[in-house]
């Protein structure tokens, strides 16, 4: 699965993302969220999208994009640090990376204002689980 938040302050307006996708049945509800100074603007499905090698390997300290099917999110991701963990027990293993660094890119809220994110902090994380 995939979840990533972000924090700031943007024209003295607290801003808050929670994103994820991939941790279960999200038909009913969307943990795809913006707030603005306590105002939920609710998005559509997201993507992570990571960049890979040549040979398909992720390559976490890469720039990635975040963005929506409804064309409402369009973020680049510029990597600072990667807090992984992996661990394999046999049949058992978990891969996660926490990656933290910076946002810049545009959200459309629900009254369709646009707000500019530049060089903004948060996080987004992978996790791969195999029981």
């Amino acid at each position: 699965g995939y979840w990533g938040a972000i924090q700031g302050i943007i024209d003295q307006k607290k801003i808050s993302l929670n994103l994820g996708y991939g941790f279960g049945d999200t038909s009913a509800a969307s943990e795809n969220m913006v707030f603005i100074d306590g105002k939920a603007h609710k998005l559509d499905k997201v993507s992570f999208n990571i960049p890979k090698d040549e040979k398909g390997k992720l390559l976490f300290m890469e720039p990635w994009t975040v963005t929506s099917n409804d064309d409402r999110l369009k973020l680049d991701f510029k990597p600072l640090i990667d807090r992984k963990d992996y661990i394999s027990l046999g049949a058992l293993k978990r891969d996660q990376h926490q990656v933290f660094g910076t946002f810049t890119g545009n959200i459309t809220l629900d009254d369709n204002t646009v707000v500019h994110l530049e060089k903004i902090t948060g996080f987004l994380e992978y996790l791969k689980n195999k029981w």
